[in-house]
């Protein structure tokens, strides 16, 4: 059965349908999130598969998530710390209850994809696409759960880093400039 977050997001999002589709009028919603993102989604997944859909639907964000950590580790460090770090983290007590139907694993997703796009941005040439894109996902995530608004500043230093080992001091900061105002504007 479902937990008080997961039976209040999953019902925030049936509502946000009835409203869109029907019109019917909302109540006043005190969650930590915006119920327009995930509770639509995982609403659908609820909808298709019952609760056990909408926490399979966490469960891929955080395969995504664990995925994107591991090539971004593979990235930066090597595969055998990219492997020995994302073992760690994917086995750690608080992944492994991001498995439940709640705002969470969609924002850990959308942070650590933003991590990741930086990252894969600063070994390319054309950076423009996955800045841009890296900073719409750094904007949405604390948009999906207000929480995740404190890991913004460390994403920041990261791709800051990232830009400044391989492009230089000035394309850094006008790359993390950038990312930042998007962020800020989503």
């Amino acid at each position: 059965t479902a937990f008080g977050d997961e039976a209040l997001f999953l019902r925030e999002g049936h509502l946000e349908w009835s409203h869109w589709l029907h019109g019917t009028s909302l109540p006043i919603y005190h969650a930590a999130g915006a119920s327009q993102i995930y509770p639509v989604i995982g609403a659908v997944a609820d909808k298709v598969g019952g609760l056990a859909g909408a926490r399979i639907l966490s469960i891929l964000f955080m395969l995504i998530a664990t995925a994107l950590l591991y090539a971004t580790g593979k990235r930066l460090f090597g595969t055998v710390a990219a492997f020995a770090g994302t073992v760690l983290w994917a086995v750690s007590e608080p992944v492994l209850r991001l498995a439940y139907a709640t705002f969470d694993p969609l924002a850990c997703l959308l942070i650590i994809a933003s991590v990741y796009l930086s990252v894969r941005s600063a070994y390319m040439v054309k950076k423009a696409e996955l800045v841009l894109i890296s900073g719409m996902c750094l904007g949405l995530a604390p948009v999906t759960a207000e929480a995740y608004a404190i890991y913004i500043p460390a994403v920041m230093v990261v791709s800051f880093f990232t830009w400044y080992s391989l492009s230089g001091r000035a394309s850094a900061i006008r790359y993390t400039a950038w990312q930042g105002g998007i962020s800020l504007l989503v």
